[in-house]
């Protein structure tokens, strides 16, 4: 007999054996998974298929689709072999079972229905309630086309669809629709990766719309990537829990446009090193409605004129900033008094101005000051007294020092996430005042801290039993 040329070692065994039949058998004595393991790896293999190997999956493959129709098998390791399937259609086409008829324009075809429910939760329910029915199960597709259908069954059997580019927009468009309804997510990828070839640098952000508004998510994808493959000097993503998200690396002429159609679906704007020095990001960003982050790290610059205008957001980033002093500071933080997210770190000119200044910030939660070892005791004490609602703190690889800690564990007592990671000045004095007052901290990072006894960290172990991640 011969086997699968790269079979992993785990199903060596099976050579040991005299026919395929005892290779059945003695595969589905291992189980679902093991089963599953091996069908998926020998799919790749079409050489030993076409050889001889279709005798050992036909079985294999009948037993799994028994074990799916009697819900015995989960549908995400069904969805992994019906795509193994689809790797050699050709081969494997004469071992499914198609026991099933969909009548589709009065005529009668027959399909796998493994290879459909596997792949499609709205066929899956649909031949699902066809299994009670005596004899040969037929369904009546009556609201689906034959040309259509067509199209489909080629996807399910081979995950592509040779001529679906040679039909109109508009058919290609109502396909994408179609086939999210079907619960075919692989298939709306296809077809808007088909559709993409109609994209404009005049169409592309109306298509983006279409597919936001009707939540197409895989032309939406095909839209954002072609519209970062153009020379618009920016890259736009959607990101779960954000929203549209827009990266400037230049604010050029031909990407103004763009920028001005998509302005009311931007929440989040990232600008790259001189960008913000552009005297028209101002304007721009006046003209975002609904801006609610905005990151100008590791910028060279910044306009008088965005600066006067500075816009209300809630998510702040300004890393790494050499032009950032006080000034600055005191200016935006009047603009946006309602941050609740804000990220100083590594900008090194601040001084305790700018810690008092943060008393502003009354709804500031999330605060990022890793790397700003120009701060004394008497800055982090200032700024934990300036910033009492802190929920997350980030001081990695500052001069914090247990004094300070024990600052911040009075002053900001809703503390659930803290990174101390490099902090070297501690010693673990301050770990005990943190643990009696911060009793909600569920993350704290000390890695690196290579002074702290251990006999404090045992301690304060001991004072925080729902700390659930701690890092030393």
């Amino acid at each position: 007999m011969m086997w699968p040329q790269f079979m992993s070692r785990e199903f060596w065994y099976l050579k040991e054996l005299d026919s395929y039949e005892e290779a059945a058998a003695a595969l589905e004595e291992q189980g679902f998974d093991h089963v599953s393991e091996f069908f998926i790896e020998s799919c790749e293999d079409r050489t030993w298929i076409n050889g001889g190997g279709d005798a050992l999956m036909e079985p294999l493959l009948l037993w799994l689709i028994e074990a799916y129709d009697e819900e015995r098998l989960s549908p995400e390791l069904a969805k992994k072999i019906a795509q193994a399937i689809q790797l050699q259609p050709k081969a494997l086409e004469h071992i499914l079972p198609k026991e099933v008829d969909f009548i589709i324009e009065g005529q009668e075809t027959p399909i796998c229905s493994f290879m459909f429910s596997a792949q499609s939760p709205f066929f899956r329910e649909l031949i699902r309630r066809t299994k009670t029915r005596v004899g040969r199960k037929k369904v009546d597709m009556q609201r689906i086309k034959l040309s259509f259908f067509d199209y489909i069954r080629e996807f399910v059997y081979t995950a592509h669809i040779v001529f679906l580019w040679r039909e109109e927009p508009k058919y290609i468009l109502n396909f994408i629709r179609q086939s999210q309804k079907l619960g075919m997510e692989k298939m709306a990828a296809f077809a808007s990766e088909v559709y993409k070839r109609y994209l404009t640098p005049e169409n592309t952000v109306q298509h983006l719309q279409l597919a936001q508004k009707e939540f197409l998510k895989d032309l939406e994808t095909e839209c954002c990537r072609y519209i970062n493959e153009q020379n618009f000097g920016l890259k736009i993503e959607y990101r779960e829990g954000v929203g549209l998200e827009v990266t400037l690396e230049h604010l050029l002429d031909e990407g103004v446009p763009v920028l001005d159609n998509l302005r009311r679906q931007i929440s989040y704007l990232v600008c790259k090193k001189t960008v913000a020095e552009d005297t028209r990001l101002a304007k721009l960003i006046q003209s975002i409605p609904r801006l609610v982050g905005l990151d100008l790290s590791d910028t060279t610059g910044i306009s008088s004129e965005l600066l006067e205008s500075f816009p209300s957001v809630k998510q702040l980033n300004l890393s790494n900033c050499d032009w950032l002093d006080d000034d600055h500071c005191f200016s935006i933080m009047k603009s946006s008094p309602g941050l609740i997210k804000l990220d100083l770190s590594k900008d090194t000119h601040l001084t305790f101005r700018t810690w008092g200044a943060m008393a502003s910030l009354s709804k500031l939660i999330n605060l990022d000051l890793s790397y700003c070892d120009q701060m004394d005791e008497d800055d982090f004490d200032l700024m934990a007294s300036s910033c009492p609602r802190l929920g997350e703190l980030f001081l990695k690889h500052t001069r914090l020092s247990d004094n300070g800690l024990a600052s911040i564990g009075r002053n900001c007592v809703g503390l659930a996430v803290l990174d101390l990671s490099d902090c070297r000045n501690l010693v673990g004095e301050g770990l005990i005042e943190l643990g009696v007052h911060a009793q909600g901290l569920q993350s704290l990072n000390l890695t690196n801290c290579s002074k702290i006894e251990p006999e404090y960290l045992e301690k304060f172990r001991k004072m925080l039993p729902g700390l659930t991640d701690l890092k030393v």
